[in-house]
């Protein structure tokens, strides 16, 4: 029997304080990059919101946010 494709979800982040923006995107979204393969989901910035897509268990916030610690303490200790 087939597995069935798991469904696709999205959902939008907003960020109060565009200021910061820059620094979270990175230089060419690089960053949202990096988040979008470490996550497997599609990120696409709109002014000061996040598009995220993809798996829902990839796309919860809370995973992403776990996700997310886990990256900068990985890149802290490197």
């Amino acid at each position: 029997m087939a597995k069935k494709p798991a469904s696709r979800y999205s959902t939008n982040i907003f960020f109060e304080h565009n200021e910061f923006l820059p620094m979270l995107y990175g230089q060419d979204d690089q960053h949202l990059a990096r988040l979008e393969k470490m996550l497997n989901v599609e990120a696409i910035p709109r002014g000061n919101m996040v598009s995220v897509s993809g798996n829902e268990r990839d796309c919860a916030p809370r995973l992403m946010a776990r996700n997310h610690d886990q990256y900068v303490i990985d890149r802290e200790t490197v």
